[in-house]
């Protein structure tokens, strides 16, 4: 399974959804899946359970800086914590 973290316009997490991998074989396709689905104008971005890209799995709430590829919590006082 795949999962995209939608963002908003502040690029704040608004919702996490899972899809299949053969609907996401590569993020490219995921998020083209996800804006199919859900609205050519919404923002997605992939999130993995593990953590393995993006410093952590994305949580609604949670702030994704694009400039250096990370979720992180906003309550946190550096994104690296």
């Amino acid at each position: 399974m795949a999962y995209f973290a939608q963002l908003d316009s502040d690029n704040i997490v608004t919702k996490v959804i899972v899809v299949a991998d053969s609907d996401a074989p590569n993020e490219a396709t995921g998020i083209a899946f996800c804006q199919n689905l859900l609205g050519a104008d919404t923002n997605w971005v992939e999130t993995k359970d593990d953590g393995s890209i993006r410093f952590r799995y994305a949580g609604i709430g949670m702030n994704y800086d694009s400039t250096n590829d990370v979720f992180y919590d906003p309550t946190a006082p550096y994104p690296s914590w």
